[in-house]
C-alpha cells in the first residue's frame, strides 16, 4: 500500500456482521460461516430489531443481514435504525415470500441489497458473496473516510497503519485521487493488478491506465464523481505488459468539513469471469430465443419475484390473439379469468419456492383477447439467469384434446348404457341418440335385418329423419347403400348421395351420409342434408359407437337365447324340486326367498303361500335365534356346504338341513326327522338299559348268590335246612332276572298283568329287609294291575333307599332322634312312597334317576334308575317331591287301579 507506516496488526482488526431474527434455513448457516471461512470477521445473532439496536449502540457493524420480518417490526422499519445508529453499515435483507413492496423499499435506500429465499441450494452460496460484497464496500468507505482524515491530520501515523493494512487486504484494487484526479494513494493489489511499481504509479492520471474510449468513459465517470458524488465505470484496464483486464470501478467524493471536494476514494473490481458469464449468457440468451419462437406452443418467461412477463412467443400471440408488445408487461395472473386470480397467483408464487419442474393438465384457462376462456395445458419450470429468477411456462391448447376426451366419456358413459339396455329397440334408440349428439348429424338411424323379409327394417331414428322422410323406409335385399354396407361389412362415407348410381332414391335430400355396419344385426346411418366436413376422427368416434352397438345387440340376442334356455331350465328344475321328498329352498345373498318347493312350503307351514321374496328370518322369526341361522352363516362366509340338526319348537319336530353356499346365495336341502330322532332316542335307552341290566345283574344277583354258595356248603356238611334257603336264593334270583329282562326289553317287553294288593306286597317286602328302628305304615288298600314281582322290587328299592339315606347313630345304627317312618299310601291314580328322612336336594331330583348317581361309597346307584325304568315300562308317571315331614316322596300317577 503506498501509505507510510503500513501495519499488519491493524489489517487482523475485525469487522462485525449482525444477523437479525430468524433466517431461513441455509441463509443463517451461510451468514454464522463467515466467522470461520473471512479473515477478520465476526457474527453475532440476536432476534429481534430493539436487540439489533442495542448492539449497534454498544459497537458499531459493518453489515446488518435481517430477516424480512421480525417480531417487533419488519426489515424496512430496522433499516431506518440502522441509518440512524450505523450509517455507513451495510444492510442486506433475506425474505421467503416474492414482496415486491419490500424489496423495492429495501433496494431504494444506499448500501442496501435484498434477496428473495426459495431455499435454491445455490442460494447459501448467492448471500454469503453478496454479504461479502457487502463487508469490501464497508472497507472501501471505511478506508476513504481513513484517507480524507489523513489528509486532515497528517500526523496520525497509526490511524494510517490500520487503513494501509485493511485496503491491501482487499481482494479488489482500492485507490485515492486528489482533487487534481491524480493518483495519490493505492493499495498492494494495484501494484499487483497494473504491474507497476509506487513510483511509478505516484501522480500518474487515471487515464493513463485505458486506451481509446475506455479512456474517455474513465474521464467522464471521474468528472462524475467531482460533480455528482459517485460513479460507476466499465473499461478493460491496461497493464503494463499490454494486457487488457475487464475491470468495473466505482468512486465516491470526499469532502473537508466545510464540504469541499479533497479528492476521490474508489474499489476497482476484476469483471473478467462475470464479463465470461455474460457472453456465454447472451449466447444462450440467443439459442433460447430461437427456440422459443420457434416452440409451436405458447411460451410466457415470467419474472420469478415480481410475476411480470418479460418475454413471450409467436404462438402466445396466436393463443391470446394479442401482440408481443401487449402481453410483455402483463402481470401472469392477467392470462387467466378473473375471478380465479387469486389460485393462479398462489400456484405461480408456490412454484417459484418450491422450484423444479412442474406439469399441471387439470383444470387451467387462459382467457384470449375476446374474452374466450380456453383451456390449457401448464408445463413450467424455474431457472437463474443473471442472478434474476425466471418462470418458464409453456401453455398448450387443449381445446381439442378436451372435446376428444369428452366424447369418449360420453362414449363410455353410452357404452355401459348400450350394455345395461334390456330390448334391441332401447340399444338402437340409444346408439341413434349419441350419433346425433357425437357426430352433429341430425339425420341418424338404425336398420336391423328382417331374416323373414330379407329386408332392413328402421328401428329407431331421430325425430329430425322421421320427420324428413315422413316415415324412415325400409331397404330390401341388395337395393340401396345400406344394403351394400351390410354386406360388405365396411363403413363409408358418401359425398352427393343422390348423385350415386346405387343410391336407393336418387332424388333424396341427404348430402353427406356415413353408414356403418352392425355385424350381422343391420347398419347404423347418419347424416345431413347439407354437405359436412366430416373428419378421419369422426368416422373413428362412429365406428366406436357402431362396434358397442353391435357388441349391445350381440348380447342382447345372447341374453335373449339365455332366457328362453333358463326359463326352459327353471321349468325342469321346478319339475324336479317338486318330485323329491326333501323340502328345498334357494335363498339369495340378502336371506330372500327365491324359490321354495311344494314340500318346503309343507314343512314350514306356510299353508301353501309361496314365500318368494320374503326374508327368510322373517317368513319364519321362529329360525332366527335358531342354530339353524348360524350354519347358514357360517357356510355362506366360508363358501364351504354345512349340515345342521336341530328341534324347532315351533313346529314341535327335528329337522335336519343341508346348506349349500354359492356367490349369489344359498341353497338349502331339509326334511323332518322326527321319527329317526325317536328311534334313536328308543336306541339310545335301550342301550342305557341294557348297561344298567349288566350293572343291576351284577349288583341283585350277588347277594342271593352269596346265600346259595354258603347253603350249599353248609348243605354239602349234613344240613338239609340248607337246600330248602338254597332254593329261595334261586327263586329270588330267577325273578330278579325276569324283572331285568322286562326293563331291558323296555315297551317291548311281555309281561303277565296281576292284580297286587299294595299293603300285603309292603309289608311282605318290608318284613325281609334289614330295617333296624324303622317302622313301615302302610296307609292304602289299593290293588294295582301288575306283576307282583316287579311292585315288590319297585317297593324293595324305595324302602333300601330311605332306611339306607336315613340318619344312624355311629354304633348301633339306630337313628339320633325318632325312629324312621316309611309310608305308603293312596293318591287319585296312583300311590305314593314317602318316609321323614333328610329328602332329597330339589337341585338333585332329576339326577336320582340317572345310571350312576349314588351318594353311598358302596352302592353302584342304580336303584332310582331302575324305579324310573320300570314306572316308563308300565306307562306310569314318576315324580320325586317332598313329604310333609321334609323327607322323599315318590309319586306314580297314571297307575291301573283295580276296584
Amino acid at each position: 500500500m503506498q501509505l507510510p507506516g503500513d501495519s499488519d496488526a491493524a489489517a487482523s482488526a475485525p469487522v462485525r456482521v449482525l444477523a437479525v431474527g430468524r433466517l431461513p434455513s441455509g441463509a443463517g448457516e451461510g451468514v454464522g460461516a463467515l466467522e470461520s471461512n473471512a479473515a477478520g470477521v465476526t457474527v453475532e445473532l440476536v432476534e429481534t430489531a430493539r436487540a439489533a439496536l442495542d448492539s449497534l449502540e454498544r459497537a458499531p457493524a459493518a453489515c446488518v443481514v435481517s430477516a424480512a420480518e421480525l417480531p417487533d417490526a419488519d426489515a424496512v422499519a430496522l433499516l431506518d435504525g440502522v441509518r440512524a445508529a450505523a450509517p455507513g453499515a451495510q444492510f442486506v435483507a433475506v425474505g421467503e415470500t416474492a414482496d415486491a413492496d419490500l424489496a423495492e423499499a429495501v433496494l431504494a435506500r444506499e448500501r442496501t441489497d435484498f434477496i428473495h429465499w426459495r431455499g435454491e441450494p445455490y442460494q447459501r452460496r448467492q448471500l454469503v458473496r453478496r454479504v461479502e460484497s457487502a463487508l469490501a464496500r464497508y472497507r472501501a468507505e471505511r478506508a476513504a473516510a481513513n484517507c480524507e482524515r489523513n489528509e486532515a491530520e497528517p500526523e496520525s501515523g497509526a490511524a494510517d497503519d490500520l487503513v494501509g493494512a485493511a485496503l491491501d487486504a482487499l481482494p479488489d484494487v482500492f485507490f485515492v485521487l486528489d482533487a487534481q484526479g491524480r493518483l495519490v494513494h493505492w493499495n498492494d493489489r494495484a501494484n499487483a493488478v497494473t504491474g507497476y511499481d509506487d513510483e511509478e504509479l505516484a501522480g500518474r492520471d487515471p487515464t493513463d491506465f485505458f486506451a481509446g474510449a475506455a479512456a474517455d468513459r474513465v474521464a467522464a465517470a471521474v468528472g462524475r464523481v467531482f460533480e455528482e458524488g459517485r460513479a460507476r465505470v466499465e473499461a478493460p484496464l491496461v497493464t503494463r505488459d499490454g494486457t487488457e483486464i475487464p475491470y468495473e470501478f466505482t468512486g465516491a467524493l470526499m469532502t473537508d468539513d466545510d464540504g469541499d471536494p479533497v479528492g476521490i476514494a474508489g474499489v476497482g473490481r476484476d469483471v473478467t469471469e462475470r464479463k465470461r458469464r455474460e457472453a456465454d449468457l447472451e449466447a444462450s440468451r440467443e439459442q433460447y430465443r430461437k427456440l422459443v419462437d420457434t416452440a409451436p406452443d405458447a411460451v410466457f418467461i415470467v419474472d420469478g419475484d415480481t410475476g411480470v412477463i418479460v418475454d413471450t412467443n409467436e404462438a402466445a400471440e396466436e393463443l391470446l390473439g394479442r401482440s408481443r408488445e401487449e402481453i410483455v408487461g402483463m402481470h401472469q395472473t392477467e392470462l387467466h379469468p378473473p375471478d380465479e386470480a387469486d389460485r393462479y397467483r398462489r400456484l405461480f408464487e408456490e412454484h417459484v419456492r418450491t422450484g423444479g419442474v412442474v406439469r399441471d393438465d387439470g383444470d387451467n384457462y387462459v382467457v384470449d383477447a375476446e374474452g374466450r376462456e380456453i383451456p390449457v395445458e401448464i408445463s413450467a419450470g424455474i431457472t437463474e439467469i443473471g442472478g434474476r429468477t425466471l418462470n418458464q411456462a409453456v401453455f398448450r391448447d387443449v381445446t381439442e384434446r378436451r372435446r376428444r376426451e369428452e366424447t369418449l366419456a360420453t362414449l363410455r358413459s353410452v357404452t355401459r348404457d348400450l350394455m345395461a339396455a334390456e330390448t334391441r329397440a332401447e340399444i338402437c334408440r340409444i346408439a341413434v341418440s349419441t350419433a346425433r349428439d357425437i357426430l352433429g348429424l341430425r339425420i341418424c338411424g338404425v336398420h336391423l335385418l328382417d331374416e323373414a323379409d330379407r329386408a332392413l327394417e328402421p328401428v329407431a331414428a331421430t325425430p329430425e329423419a322421421e320427420e324428413l322422410f315422413d316415415g324412415v323406409p325400409s331397404f330390401p335385399a341388395g337395393e340401396g347403400l345400406a344394403w351394400r354396407v351390410y354386406e360388405s361389412g365396411e363403413p363409408e362415407l358418401y359425398e352427393a348421395v343422390g348423385d350415386r348410381e346405387d343410391a336407393y332414391n336418387p332424388a333424396t335430400p341427404i348430402e353427406t351420409e356415413m353408414i356403418l355396419p352392425l355385424g350381422d344385426h343391420g347398419v347404423l346411418t347418419a347424416g345431413s342434408t347439407v354437405s359436412e366436413r366430416l373428419t378421419e376422427a369422426d368416422l373413428d368416434l362412429a365406428k366406436i359407437l357402431a362396434a358397442n352397438t353391435e357388441a349391445a345387440l350381440d348380447r342382447a340376442d345372447r341374453e335373449r337365447t339365455i332366457e328362453r334356455q333358463r326359463d326352459q331350465l327353471q321349468a325342469e328344475l321346478d319339475e324336479v324340486f317338486e318330485r323329491i321328498d326333501d323340502g328345498f329352498v334357494a335363498l339369495d345373498d340378502e336371506w330372500r326367498f327365491v324359490y321354495a318347493n311344494r314340500q318346503a312350503r309343507r314343512l314350514l307351514g306356510t299353508g301353501g303361500a309361496d314365500p318368494v321374496g320374503d326374508v327368510v328370518w322373517d317368513a319364519l322369526p321362529e329360525l332366527r335365534e335358531s342354530g339353524v341361522r348360524e350354519a347358514f352363516r357360517r357356510a355362506t362366509e366360508t363358501q364351504e356346504p354345512v349340515s345342521h340338526e336341530e328341534y324347532v319348537d315351533a313346529f314341535e319336530a327335528w329337522f335336519e338341513f343341508h346348506a349349500y353356499p354359492s356367490e349369489s346365495g344359498l341353497s338349502v336341502y331339509f326334511r323332518d326327522i322326527s321319527d329317526r330322532k325317536r328311534r334313536e332316542t328308543q336306541l339310545e335307552r335301550q342301550n342305557e338299559r341294557l348297561e344298567s341290566f349288566a350293572s343291576m345283574l351284577a349288583h341283585e344277583l350277588r347277594n342271593p348268590l352269596s346265600i346259595a354258595q354258603i347253603y350249599v356248603s353248609n348243605a354239602a356238611a349234613g344240613d338239609e335246612t340248607a337246600f330248602e334257603q338254597v332254593e329261595d336264593a334261586l327263586d329270588r334270583m330267577d325273578d330278579m332276572i325276569d324283572i331285568l329282562l322286562v326293563m331291558t326289553r323296555g315297551s317291548d317287553a311281555t309281561i303277565d298283568r296281576e292284580p297286587v294288593d299294595l299293603a300285603a306286597t309292603a309289608t311282605e317286602v318290608w318284613s325281609e329287609l334289614a330295617t333296624g328302628d324303622a317302622r313301615l305304615s302302610v296307609e292304602t288298600d289299593r290293588v294295582v294291575e301288575a306283576a307282583g314281582s316287579h311292585v315288590q322290587h319297585l317297593l324293595e328299592n324305595l324302602f333300601k333307599n330311605s332306611v339306607e339315606h336315613s340318619p344312624t347313630s355311629s354304633d348301633s345304627g339306630a337313628r339320633e332322634d325318632a325312629p324312621l317312618t316309611v309310608r305308603v299310601g293312596d293318591l287319585s291314580s296312583g300311590f305314593y312312597v314317602e318316609d321323614d328322612g333328610p329328602g332329597i336336594p330339589e337341585e338333585d331330583r332329576e339326577r336320582v334317576f340317572e345310571a350312576g348317581y349314588t351318594t353311598n361309597d358302596a352302592g353302584i346307584g342304580l336303584g332310582l334308575t331302575f324305579i324310573s325304568q320300570l314306572a316308563e315300562i308300565y306307562d306310569w308317571d314318576c315324580r320325586l317331591t317332598e313329604s310333609e315331614a321334609g323327607g322323599a316322596r315318590f309319586e306314580f300317577c297314571s297307575v291301573s287301579v283295580l276296584e
